[in-house]
């Protein structure tokens, strides 16, 4: 399940109060997607130093843009995907173990959520590969909006 962190959370409530709120996030225009290779715990305190970014052969963070329309998912929940992804290594010489991903601003400064993986997964060398499609939103039943991935 995607975590949003409280900054994330805070900065999605001022924008639904705000009169005129046009819907379009500053957090999510120009944000990134990254990989996260050691084991963690996603909580919506978590912050960009307490994850372990990827770093196999050919690895950076790709943009989560374009955005889907919202569509609603199973048990009526409100959802976007981001575009989807292929991560794959160029190399063998630097392999990871990938524990999930994260979704950071446009400055790769500020954390705004992270999601784990049923099991992590190995990218050993450019024979490993997998695509990832990112989709999150909020369940309008739940606490504070606990983010879900559907």
């Amino acid at each position: 399940m995607f975590v949003p962190t409280r900054v994330f959370l805070t900065d999605c409530l001022t924008i639904l109060k705000s009169a005129g709120a046009t819907g379009t996030d500053p957090k999510l225009f120009g944000s990134k997607i990254g990989l996260i290779k050691a084991d963690f715990t996603p909580t919506p305190d978590l912050v960009l130093g307490g994850i372990t970014e990827a770093d196999f052969d050919g690895y950076a963070k790709v943009a989560a843009a374009p955005f889907s329309a919202v569509f609603e998912g199973e048990g009526d929940l409100e959802l976007v995907s981001a575009a989807s992804k292929h991560w794959q290594p160029t190399g063998s010489v630097t392999p990871n173990t990938i524990y999930g991903w994260f979704l950071v601003d446009s400055g790769g400064t500020i954390l705004l959520g992270t999601e784990k993986f049923d099991s992590p997964i190995a990218l050993n060398g450019s024979g490993f590969a997998f695509d990832q499609t990112a989709r999150f939103g909020f369940d309008p039943n739940a606490n504070f909006g606990a983010a879900v991935i559907g």
